[in-house]
């Protein structure tokens, strides 16, 4: 088995996403040049062509950057979502892994909770907080399954499992067993 395994975007979900918003800009730019539409409804197209190019510039910076978004390896799992908070939960410190539904899509859960040791970081609330709860912060990393194709959400989930089960045998895995796939009996 692997060392490490690192969690990259999905680079196909990010290629079409960026062929739809251009083909919508194409489109709305169509509709804006060949029919001519009066002031107001030019006013709105032009703006959804604006967000859209927007969305496109949001794209193409995660496409150049290509960085990772998490590393699952014998030391734990390492969360580089949010480059200005980098959360690092070992196998210790997880307590569960499962696949929870949302409304759109299916998300990992890992629910780890951690001594925290800086205390002169927080604030003063949280600090009364920590108290009443042990010293002790709890963390929630979650991998939305939207921005990722099934088969590597999957694979994702797969090798979460294995890493867990060969170096905590304690942390609870739960998979996602669909409820309207279930039959009565």
């Amino acid at each position: 088995m692997e060392k490490e395994y690192k969690i990259y975007p999905d680079r196909l979900k990010e290629m079409l996403s960026l062929i739809v918003y251009a083909l919508f800009i194409a489109g709305l730019a169509a509709i804006l040049f060949v029919y001519r539409p009066n002031i107001c409804i030019s006013i709105v197209i032009a703006v959804f062509i604006v967000l859209l190019g927007v969305m496109i510039s949001a794209i193409l910076k995660k496409v150049v950057r290509n960085q990772m978004l998490y590393l699952v390896d014998e030391g734990g799992i390492t969360d580089y979502t949010k480059s200005e908070h980098i959360i690092h939960l070992t196998w210790e410190e997880i307590a569960k892994i499962e696949v929870l539904s949302n409304y759109s899509s299916l998300q990992i859960g890992i629910l780890g909770s951690k001594v925290l040791e800086d205390k002169g970081a927080i604030s003063s609330n949280i600090h009364e907080n920590l108290m009443r709860n042990g010293n002790t912060v709890f963390y929630n990393i979650m991998i939305d399954g939207f921005l990722f194709r099934k088969k590597q959400f999957q694979e994702i989930f797969q090798n979460l499992q294995l890493f867990a089960e060969r170096s905590n045998s304690g942390i609870l895995i739960n998979e996602y067993v669909d409820p309207l796939a279930k039959k009565k009996k």
